[in-house]
This record gives structure tokens, C-alpha cells and sequence, in this order.
């Protein structure tokens, strides 16, 4: 037998020629490699794209003898190899068994190490790695890509700074904000207002002027409804056009619609008696009893009336033995004159409240010319009213003897006796009986003593500002005594002294300062 020729392997050059021509084939249109030495076909195999990015690029080459040829390949998934123009970071290594290798003229974009075949390709981008490990041709891909929608936070504090007036908030790895609570300090002296906003003001007490509205301070006005700037009161006084009403706050008479300013609280209307001339007739300023804090609130001395200020409020001396007097040009038992100056016409403040007022009407001088002391009993007299006064508006009747120096003074006079409604049923008129008393004593001999007489009005009386009232004792009227004591007999003897005209009361005004 004749002995066959030896069957030469395939040579190096042989095999690239193959590869080549695999690979150009490859390049029409995206078909997928064969691994001539596996004889497996590999998923995924990728067509030539331009401007394509390698990731990795590996061939093996089975042990039938076929060649990996890798230029500019971009392959994604492990093993996939394909032929690509203008890739960027290819690197190809391919290594084939080392029988195979005979050619010394094999390509020279391939190196020989060992019987192994490896092929690698590293991503210069660090974005893939992916590595040959064994003969099959099949790259693995050992790189990790990061996953847009997984866990952002573990907590708020995780989260970016949030928006004025928001706080971050880590919900389920998610972030996000929410409102500030209301009232939050935000951008130096605002207040955030619970729906994210920052603002001035969330309610008046925030603002100087104690007006907010929408969240802004308002500035101070006369029409607010609010106690501010220089108001004294409510949108009223300090230059309001508005004055204070009486009992509001004030500073000035301007303040107040009464023009009268007491203690910081606008007084009661009618204090311009303060600024008018006193009464040229009487020379009184404000009435009696009126508050005051010098004589000259009240008026000044005039004649026999010496107006003054007494404890706070206006008051009354009548100089004794002043003016004149009228009736008594008689020789009689009894002998009755009249001072016609003291008392004199006066204002005086109504009850306003207090118990009562007491003003001085009628004053009159007894003579006794008897032997025997007598002692004043009952005086028969008449009320005269103006302005709508009534009888009825007179609480009492009161009788004191003059000590000297006032119209009537307590204690300077000594008070003895009292009626009560003296112009009703039973009085009818009559103040007394008052013989009771020793203050009601007219000594014997021509001794002489002076009485005073005054009306009071008591706060439960229809007693209205504006009514004037006045006593009169009539020219016919008879005073009566008692004899020798408060319980003697009666006087029965002849009387002289009160003229035809009567003697006439001064008149006593309810008046408003």
C-alpha cells in the first residue's frame, strides 16, 4: 500500500483569509456571527452602526480552526461580536491554539499566548467591562448600571434645602417639601402663613398699629375702628377730625366733644364756665358744688359774696351785717328786716347722683323787744319756680342760726330744724314747729339773732338742670314764738317789719356747668 501523503493543517494565513471574509460579510447588514471553531451561533450579534461606542469586542476561536477578528467592534452583551467603522476604545485581543498558529505572517492586530484562546475588550469610558474567559468566543459582562428610580433619601435631612416658608420631607425614599407651620419666622421679621407664604402679619396684635390685613401691617388712621397712633381714644382726639365723646380718653378740652378735659377723661358738657367772665351781677364763675381746684374756677369777691374753692369744690361766704335791709321801721314786741344782698341769686349743680344739694334762699334778722326770751317756732312761706320747677322737686325745708359770716356755713351755722315736702299736705307751706330747739332762742330786751333759710333737693326728686326756685315770705304772713322756753305758750303779741312787697328769696339755679 502505498502510504497517503500526509494531510497539512490549515495554515495561519489560511485562517485569517477566512476570518476576514466572514467579517466582510458581516458588514452588509447586521447578520449575526458564527464561531466557526464552537459551531455555536452567539445572541445578540450586533451590525456595523457608524460613530458606534465599543464597549467590549472579544472573539475566540473554536478548534476547527476559525479566527475572531475584531476591529472597531461595539458589542454590549457577552460574546456578541460584530464588525464596526469609526468605533471608539476597541481593543481586541485573540489568541488561538497554538497548533494553529504556524504562520509567522498572521495578522498583526492578533498575538499568540497560549493554547487558549482569550478574547478582551475594555470600555475606555468605564461605563462596561466585559471579558473572554474561555474558548467559546462568549464574552460575560461583569459591570453595574445605577437605577434612576430607585431610593433617594433615608430622611429629610437627605434632601436639597427647601423654599422659604417649606420643609423637606423623605417620603417612601422619595423627596418633597410641605408647608411651615403658621407663624414660623421667615425672612427676618415676616411670619409664614401655614400655606407657604411669608408674610408681614397674621393677625393685629403683630402689627404696631394693631391693623393687618392680608397678611400687611396697615398704618394708624382715623377710621380703623382701632385705638392707635395719636388718638386719645378710639379713632377719635390727638388731631382726629372726631372729638371724644364724654367718658373717653382725652389729653386736651380739644380732645373732648364736651370741651372739657378732667383727668385725662372727657368730662360732662357746660365746663366753659371755666373760660367765661363770672357773673357781673354776682361775680360767680362755676356753679356750687361744682369740682374745682382754684377760687377762681368758682369766681371772685364781690361785694358781700366771697366765692372760693372748699375741699375740691366751689363754695359760698356771705360777709355778715353786708348790703342792706329792708322792713322793720316799727316800734314793735317782734321786729323782722331783711338782708336783701346775702343770700343773692347763685347757680348750683344738680343732685347728679349725690344724696342732695342745699342752697341758701331767705335770710332773716328777728328783733325782741319783750321782756321774756322767745323762741322761733313756725315761719309761713311761699316757693316761687321757674323753668318748669314744681313744689314737689323740694326735699326739705332746713333752718339754721347764723353765727356771722356766711350765707350758711356748716359748722359755722348752727342747723335746728328740718321739714320734710314742706310744700305737701299737711305742711302746706310751713316750716317748723322748730321752738324745740335752744338754737331758736331770741333773747329778751332788744337782743337780735339771725336765721337762714335753705331749700334742698334730694337725688329721688323730679329735679331737672335748668329750674329755678326762690322762698317768699309774705307781708301779711305772721311768724309764731313760744314764751319763756321751747315748750312756753305761744306769742300773741303785735309784729311789724315785712313790707308790703313781701320779702323776697334770692333764686337758687339748677345748672350744668
Amino acid at each position: 500500500m502505498t502510504n497517503a501523503a500526509p494531510r497539512r493543517p490549515p495554515s495561519f494565513a489560511h485562517v485569517a483569509l477566512l476570518t476576514l471574509a466572514l467579517a466582510r460579510c458581516g458588514d452588509d447588514g447586521g447578520g449575526s456571527v458564527s464561531d466557526a471553531g464552537s459551531g455555536s451561533e452567539t445572541s445578540g450579534a450586533t451590525s456595523s452602526p457608524t460613530n458606534a461606542s465599543a464597549t467590549t469586542a472579544g472573539e475566540s476561536v473554536g478548534s476547527t480552526g476559525g479566527t475572531g477578528d475584531a476591529t472597531g467592534a461595539s458589542a454590549t452583551t457577552a460574546g456578541a461580536t460584530g464588525s464596526a467603522t469609526n468605533a471608539t476604545s476597541a481593543s481586541t485581543s485573540v489568541t488561538t491554539n497554538a497548533s494553529d498558529a504556524t504562520d509567522p505572517s498572521a495578522s498583526s492586530d492578533a498575538s499568540v499566548t497560549d493554547a487558549s484562546a482569550t478574547g478582551s475588550a475594555t470600555d475606555t469610558s468605564g461605563d462596561t467591562e466585559a471579558s473572554a474567559t474561555d474558548g467559546t468566543g462568549l464574552a460575560s459582562d461583569s459591570g453595574e448600571s445605577s437605577d434612576s428610580g430607585g431610593p433617594q433619601c433615608l430622611g429629610p435631612q437627605d434632601c436639597p434645602a427647601p423654599p422659604t416658608c417649606s420643609d423637606a420631607t423623605c417620603t417612601q425614599g422619595q423627596c418633597g417639601t410641605t408647608p411651615s407651620p403658621a407663624a414660623t419666622p421667615c425672612d427676618g421679621d415676616g411670619l409664614c402663613d401655614g400655606d407657604g407664604l411669608c408674610v408681614e402679619c397674621l393677625q393685629p396684635g403683630d402689627c404696631p398699629s394693631g391693623v393687618c390685613q392680608d397678611g400687611v401691617c396697615q398704618a394708624a388712621s382715623c377710621d380703623d375702628g382701632v385705638h392707635n397712633g395719636a388718638e386719645t381714644d378710639v379713632d377719635c382726639g390727638g388731631g382726629c377730625p372726631d372729638a371724644c365723646a364724654e367718658g373717653q380718653g382725652c389729653e386736651v378740652n380739644d380732645d373732648c366733644e364736651t370741651d372739657n378735659c378732667e383727668g385725662g377723661t372727657c368730662g360732662p358738657a357746660g365746663a366753659a364756665c371755666l373760660n367765661a367772665p363770672p357773673n357781673p351781677a354776682t361775680g360767680q364763675g362755676c356753679p356750687l358744688f361744682f369740682d374745682c381746684a382754684e377760687f377762681s374756677d368758682c369766681g371772685v369777691f364781690q361785694g358781700c359774696q366771697q366765692w372760693y374753692c372748699d375741699s375740691g369744690q366751689c363754695a359760698l361766704n356771705t360777709l355778715s351785717n353786708c348790703g342792706t335791709t329792708v322792713g322793720g321801721q316799727c316800734v314793735a314786741n317782734v321786729v323782722i328786716t331783711q338782708h336783701v344782698d346775702p343770700p343773692v341769686d347763685k347757680d348750683f349743680l344738680p343732685p347728679d347722683g349725690v344724696d342732695f344739694r342745699e342752697v341758701g334762699s331767705l335770710t332773716i334778722t328777728i328783733q325782741n323787744n319783750t321782756p321774756d326770751d322767745l323762741y322761733l317756732d313756725k315761719i309761713p312761706l311761699q316757693l316761687d319756680t321757674l323753668g318748669g320747677g314744681s313744689s314737689f322737686d323740694v326735699s326739705s325745708l332746713k333752718l339754721y342760726q347764723d353765727f356771722g359770716g356766711a350765707d350758711w356755713e356748716t359748722p359755722g351755722d348752727f342747723y335746728f330744724c328740718l321739714t320734710g315736702n314742706p310744700f305737701q299736705f299737711p305742711q302746706n307751706g310751713v316750716l317748723g314747729p322748730c321752738g324745740g330747739s335752744f338754737a331758736a332762742r331770741v333773747v329778751k330786751n332788744g337782743g337780735t339773732r339771725r336765721f337762714v333759710i335753705t331749700l334742698a333737693f334730694a337725688k329721688e326728686k323730679t329735679f331737672i338742670a335748668g329750674r329755678s326756685y326762690r322762698l317768699r315770705l309774705d307781708a301779711n304772713a305772721k311768724l309764731d314764738f313760744r314764751v319763756g322756753g321751747t315748750l312756753g305758750p305761744p306769742f300773741a303779741g303785735t309784729q311789724c317789719g315785712v313790707p308790703n312787697n313781701d320779702f323776697v328769696g334770692a333764686w337758687v339755679n339748677a345748672k350744668n356747668p
